[in-house]
């Protein structure tokens, strides 16, 4: 389960990125109709990126992921450190 988390930091990511893009589209008081149509395409978007993060997310699958990782965090294998293969340990 190395990817665990991965896939939903990509959606967050995404996610981040079309709020701050909304929030460009509606900031102000005039707004052309390609701009309130954008944000509206831009809201439902965001409605369904959201019910798809929630509906992937299993809290027990990362609790399990949690629980596994040791105790001292000296044992916790780095992949920076060996070069990606996850063999070396943190010293």
């Amino acid at each position: 389960m190395e990817d665990v988390g991965k896939r939903l930091d990509h959606l967050s990511d995404l996610h981040e990125l079309w709020s701050f893009a909304l929030g460009i589209l509606t900031v102000g008081t005039y707004h052309s109709q390609p701009e309130i149509d954008q944000a509206q395409e831009l809201e439902i978007a965001l409605r369904l990126l959201e019910s798809h993060m929630l509906c992937d997310y299993s809290p027990s699958t990362y609790a399990q992921v949690i629980n596994n990782l040791p105790r001292d965090a000296n044992a916790i294998q780095s992949k920076s450190d060996d070069g990606g293969t996850g063999t070396n340990t943190v010293e």
